[in-house]
């Protein structure tokens, strides 16, 4: 299906209101115009989710002394907050 510019905003304005009625979020994560003029878009939608769907992970690191365990779990936790 070939959409032009606008009709791909419309359609993803659409899919923003179906998440919002579904209490979930819908993001444009990436949009190309492709060699005939027509636009594609990847679009991520996901549940909100609230501090009662928290999830604890444990995670077990092991290695070399030099071999970056802290780094690799700093970083991981830096993301996440």
């Amino acid at each position: 299906m070939s959409l032009t510019e606008e009709e791909l905003q419309l359609a993803f304005n659409m899919m923003v209101a179906v998440a919002n009625s579904l209490n979930a979020d819908c993001s444009l994560l990436h949009k190309k115009k492709e060699a005939g003029g027509s636009w594609i878009g990847v679009v991520m939608v996901r549940m909100r989710s609230d501090a009662s769907d928290a999830l604890e992970i444990r995670v077990a690191c092991v290695g070399n002394v030099d071999a970056g365990k802290s780094t690799i779990l700093g970083t991981a936790q830096l993301r996440n907050t």
